[in-house]
């Protein structure tokens, strides 16, 4: 069972979550790879945040041709909410 626990340094509160997961990683032919998630799942993002998600998501990352990584949400069936409100 793999777990998560995300804390506000400044106000000492934090949430624990329960992300068994599972997962598929599908590598692309162009080089970009596609996370197929179904259950509970965190999601990051490069620009800090953290997204809980349960249900199936379908994730596509990285830009080959640039270089950079980064998540798009190609498709969400569920609930999902940002960690980091959840803190406030």
């Amino acid at each position: 069972m793999l777990s998560y626990r995300l804390t506000d340094m400044n106000t000492g509160m934090s949430i624990t979550l329960n992300i068994p997961g599972p997962g598929i990683v599908t590598p692309n032919p162009d080089g970009s790879v596609t996370t197929t998630a179904h259950g509970r799942w965190v999601l990051f993002d490069p620009f800090g945040n953290h997204i809980y998600d349960a249900g199936r998501t379908v994730i596509g990352t990285s830009d080959p041709d640039l270089g950079v990584f980064r998540i798009d949400i190609v498709s969400r069936v569920g609930h999902s909410f940002d960690l980091c409100e959840a803190l406030y």
